[in-house]
């Protein structure tokens, strides 16, 4: 089963940490979780914690779980109205996967990706009245 968890510049360090960990252990050995950044490289988190993403967009072609972290409101704003290529990786690699799920802001990058529509979702409180 391959996991791969999207990561970008100011992502909550716990919403990849908490997961990869959980996911790591509650499907070892059998799980291969992979942290994907558009590039291969380093990632620094909302707290500034830096850690290296293997896997670039490009080098993903299907997914068995798509789990995508929230973080901070600026890097959000970005990648919605910005470049489509976090959201576009959302979409191709949605396609085939067993599994989406996000943690807390995460939803709102699903939601902008049209991965939300026609579903129920939910995500911190505060940030109910964007999906709506």
């Amino acid at each position: 089963m391959i996991i791969g968890i999207p990561v970008y510049n100011k992502v909550d360090l716990l919403d990849v940490a908490g997961p990869h960990e959980a996911l790591k252990w509650m499907s070892a050995p059998s799980a291969d979780v992979r942290l994907i950044a558009e590039k291969p490289g380093e990632i620094t988190s909302r707290d500034g914690f830096t850690f290296k993403a293997p896997f670039g967009f490009g080098d993903i072609d299907t997914l068995d779980v798509l789990w995508v972290p929230g973080g901070d409101l600026d890097a959000l704003r970005l990648l919605m109205s910005g470049p489509r290529t976090y959201l576009d990786f959302l979409i191709r690699v949605s396609a085939h996967a067993r599994y989406v799920a996000s943690v807390c802001e995460g939803a709102l990058l699903l939601a902008k990706a049209g991965l939300l529509d026609g579903y129920e979702a939910t995500t911190h409180w505060a940030f109910i009245p964007c999906l709506k």
